[in-house]
């Protein structure tokens, strides 16, 4: 029978969401490159097709969602270092029992806004594909 670590369970899961972020984050950026293609100027006016805008918008709310996920996890475990650090008084050879210092609900905001950023990217694609 053949067998996995937890650990690496975790970490296949880690590379996982790391990189459906990366390509999420990148693809919401080619999607606002792709719609200036189609913006016209007459007379020193931008003139952008709804579903444009709409698009538009989509893909600036999942980069929004993009970094409001990675403010949040960076506040959430600059808090718990901190804690971490006073706790075990700077020693950094300290070994902490994960249970101690993080909420089991932690991860639900990272992971609503994870979601969203990953929608949001996708309808962005749709309302461009409609255009």
């Amino acid at each position: 029978m053949a067998k996995i670590k937890i650990s690496d369970l975790r970490d296949t899961y880690y590379n996982a969401s790391s990189t459906v972020s990366d390509i999420v984050r990148q693809i919401s950026i080619v999607g606002i490159g792709v719609i200036w293609i189609f913006v016209e100027v007459i007379n020193d006016t931008l003139l952008i097709d709804k579903c444009l805008v709409c698009s538009i918008v989509l893909f600036l709310g999942s980069l929004l969602f993009d970094a409001l996920q990675y403010t949040y996890k960076t506040i959430v475990f600059a808090c718990i270092f901190r804690k971490a650090e006073k706790e075990f008084d700077n020693n950094e050879d300290a070994v902490l029992d994960k249970s101690t210092l993080l909420h089991p609900g932690w991860n639900i905001v990272t992971w609503i806004f994870w979601t969203l950023k990953i929608i949001l990217t996708i309808c962005g694609y749709i309302a461009l594909l409609i255009y």
